[in-house]
């Protein structure tokens, strides 16, 4: 068997995961872990199972309306099933190699469609998608602001977060105008890397080019990103909710959200460890209200109480146990089903041929 370097990142990249978890186990405790899961109501869970079932179909129709842009053409269905088997493989391997597979499956399903579209609905999507959690966490962070007394310390380290935020959207417009200048010194330490980034900053704007010229898709891209997120960032509040803390509203969605910025550049399979600590540090915000049913409120008071901070790493898991199993579930099937084999998942081979592909167009 020949060992290549992929192989030794999934290794290494399975052993860290293993660590990371195991700490996360010690900080919490396991009988804190073991008392939620067991005082979790399923009621909440199938809620959570239902939004977050509804977001991949969101997420069809908007990733649908991209390619129809390029003048081709998904069903819905099926694009639902990429979605899945692109979560997956998120879930289990690290730097977002989903997204690969979604430009390998699009690319396959379709001979019609060049590498080059492929990879242009990809970029558009996530570039929506950071437009998006961005200007949702900034209002989320506004209300909180205006109603809650924050601490100078929590204060401090949601602004930092705001700062990564809105440098990567600052980094996107200065792509859409000087991308391929931007990314030329990456030749010289990777003339792969550097193959992936014009391959990227291309397709953006090739892709961005074509819904220009779509007023209509381009609004219904634009819009859609803003309920997919929202509902997505609903899990800590359902997942809470099932072990019987009520918490607010604002609060869970922030804290999702902010959860979903540490995932953009993953270094582990599923981004596990700072999730959970980003989660949880937000969480903890939130205070004691309602154990059990009788917080009523549904959104923060004029103070904040806090949550011990293992509290919030402990809900945070949670939250991302239960989106692990649910990718489990619907990722395995499509991965069989969309016919992804297991050279491309194992040696990373579909990469390689794409990137031979692209340099030949159609």
């Amino acid at each position: 068997m020949r060992i290549t370097k992929w192989t030794i990142a999934r290794v290494v990249a399975a052993i860290v995961t293993a660590i990371v978890l195991v700490f996360l186990v010690q900080y919490i405790g396991l009988d804190l872990i073991l008392f939620l899961i067991r005082n979790m109501n399923l009621y909440w869970i199938m809620v959570f199972v239902g939004v977050y079932t509804f977001t991949f179909v969101l997420r069809a129709i908007r990733w649908r309306s991209i390619i129809k842009a390029t003048n081709h053409n998904v069903s819905v269905p099926y694009t639902v099933t990429m979605l899945w088997s692109g979560w997956f493989v998120n879930e289990v391997t690290p730097a977002k190699i989903g997204d690969v597979v979604r430009i390998y499956l699009l690319y396959d399903k379709d001979k019609e469609i060049s590498l080059g579209e492929s990879t242009s609905t990809i970029a558009v999507e996530r570039i929506f998608d950071i437009f998006a959690m961005v200007l949702i966490a900034s209002v989320l962070f506004g209300i909180i602001c205006l109603n809650t007394a924050i601490p100078d310390e929590y204060r401090n380290v949601i602004l930092i977060a705001f700062v990564f935020g809105f440098a990567l959207v600052g980094l996107i417009v200065a792509f859409i105008f000087y991308g391929e200048g931007l990314i030329g010194f990456t030749r010289r330490i990777s003339p792969k890397l550097h193959e992936k980034l014009n391959l990227f900053v291309v397709g953006f704007k090739t892709g961005m080019e074509q819904l220009y010229h779509k007023p209509k898709m381009l609004g219904v891209v634009a819009l859609l990103s803003f309920p997919i997120w929202i509902l997505d960032a609903t899990s800590t509040i359902f997942v809470t909710r099932s072990t019987g803390f009520f918490l607010p509203i604002d609060i869970c969605l922030l804290a999702s959200v902010i959860g979903f910025f540490t995932k953009l550049l993953p270094l582990l399979p599923g981004g596990f460890g700072i999730y959970e600590f980003g989660v949880g540090f937000i969480l903890s915000m939130a205070g004691p209200f309602g154990l059990g049913t009788g917080y009523l409120t549904p959104f923060s008071l004029g103070f904040a109480l806090f949550l011990p901070l293992s509290l919030g790493v402990a809900f945070a898991l949670l939250d991302h146990i239960v989106r692990f199993v649910y990718c489990l579930a619907t990722g395995i099937p499509s991965i069989i089903y969309n016919g992804v084999g297991s050279n491309f998942l194992a040696q990373k081979k579909a990469p390689v041929e794409i990137g031979e592909k692209s340099k030949t167009g159609r």
